[in-house]
């Protein structure tokens, strides 16, 4: 295989050239290792699909969160799978892939190292300028150009996690179409809204 087709494969559909050992290894070490990031920059994924920054908290919940994360959406798509297209694939496999598919959030955890503080600080100076809250600050034009970098980033992220997400569970039930899609975004959209009730449920 061409060596930029192979790049493309990883980037897009990493789940048919490896293992499930090493999806599975790949896949827990990217959940681990973007914890340990977010943990030093405040970040948090704290839903399915959400991306905040600003909020401290112990570094166990950062570590937390990807788990959880993908528990909610892997037992999701399985429940659904085993009622309706009742496929013969194992929760193991589904997991290991959900996992894997998540390794884009990695590079939000990196750029957030840098872009978290005037991320943070524009956010402030929107929530002033709205009414929000009483303290005033300044903000450079800085600021806010990677504030809009970063939501960029985020977005292009997200949507780059569905479409793995979606591939992973096309590839582990064998089909695609319609069908998989509207049962795929059917529980993409409750594990969100159930991950948002966990999250808050633990910070409170």
């Amino acid at each position: 295989m061409p060596e930029h087709k192979h790049s493309l494969n990883f980037l897009f559909n990493p789940f048919k050239s490896l293992s499930q050992k090493l999806t599975l290894l790949i896949g827990v070490a990217v959940i681990l290792l973007s914890g340990v990031l977010n943990s030093l920059s405040d970040t948090h994924f704290d839903g399915i699909l959400d991306i905040h920054t600003g909020l401290p908290t112990a570094s166990w919940f950062h570590l937390a969160e990807g788990f959880i994360n993908i528990m909610i959406i892997t037992l999701l798509l399985f429940v659904l799978d085993k009622l309706i297209l009742k496929s013969p694939g194992k929760l193991g496999n589904l997991f290991s892939q959900q996992a894997l598919a998540r390794w884009p959030y990695l590079i939000v955890s990196i750029g957030m190292l840098k872009l978290a503080e005037p991320f943070h600080r524009y956010e402030q100076y929107f929530r002033y300028q709205n009414g929000i809250t009483s303290s005033s600050m300044e903000l450079s034009i800085g600021n806010e150009i990677i504030f809009y970098f970063s939501v960029a980033l985020m977005l292009l992220i997200t949507v780059w996690y569905i479409y793995l997400s979606y591939r992973s569970f096309s590839i582990y039930v064998k089909a695609s179409g319609w069908k998989i899609i509207t049962l795929y975004s059917a529980g993409l959209i409750v594990a969100e809204v159930l991950s948002k009730i966990v999250f808050i449920s633990l910070i409170k």
